[in-house]
């Protein structure tokens, strides 16, 4: 990753386009720019739009927000105002790193800076359903006894998630237990692939593990749409 980036990350990005592609499927890419993460300085502005550049519609783009953000709605926006200058693309819809996250204090702040819809409630570590809920909904303040006007889209996994300490990463088996599982009750399948692992060397166990889940899943009966796609209809 140090000694090619752009192999594995700009090339990366055509790949998993391609895969989507030849299977009927898209996806939305979360762009994670700023000045600097939690630990080490971000890409710079240019080398993403560069990436930008490589998605086109039907696939979409959303916002990553940096870890400084927190509870930072200027800085995000002045984060999301980068992205869509870029691009067309972009959708108010954004996840937060790490997962990061205090309700229901954070959904305020990203509302702020005009988020209307948000993918950050699951797990980074192990599969599963942190609301108890597959489905899109609107989240509640206890504190207020009030709806919040945002969208809450659960993740159900990332590419890191274990089913418990037996599984190994990743594991495909499960995961489609868990879309037969969600096809039986009803719900929205949502999962977090990061590209830069996607054919690279560094992480072997992963080679061939996207285009499996992707044919596994144009098998099936089901609708491929974004989350701010699912509520456009009821907003």
């Amino acid at each position: 990753n140090f000694l090619y980036p752009h192999k594995y990350h700009k090339e990366n990005i055509k790949k998993i386009i391609n895969l989507e592609n030849k299977h009927n499927l898209t996806s939305m890419f979360y762009v994670l720019n700023g000045k600097k993460g939690r630990y080490l300085s971000r890409a710079r502005l240019k080398d993403i739009k560069k990436l930008i550049n490589e998605i086109k519609d039907p696939w979409s783009l959303g916002v990553h927000y940096n870890y400084d953000t927190h509870h930072n709605s200027k800085k995000l926006l002045k984060q999301i105002k980068q992205i869509s200058c870029q691009s067309n693309l972009f959708k108010n819809i954004g996840r937060a790193h790490y997962l990061r996250a205090y309700y229901p204090k954070s959904f305020y702040s990203w509302i702020d800076a005009g988020i209307t819809v948000d993918e950050s409630l699951g797990y980074y570590d192990y599969v599963g359903f942190r609301a108890g809920i597959a489905g899109i909904y609107n989240p509640y303040d206890l504190n207020n006894d009030i709806e919040i006007s945002i969208s809450e889209a659960p993740l159900v996994a990332m590419d890191t998630a274990k089913i418990n300490e037996n599984h190994e990463v990743p594991n495909l088996d499960a995961l489609k237990n868990l879309i037969e599982h969600i096809r039986l009750i009803g719900g929205r399948f949502s999962y977090l692939y990061h590209h830069d692992i996607h054919d690279n060397p560094e992480h072997k166990n992963f080679y061939g593990f996207y285009e499996n889940l992707l044919s596994y899943i144009s098998s099936k009966t089901f609708v491929n749409m974004p989350a701010n796609k699912i509520v456009e209809p009821i907003r």
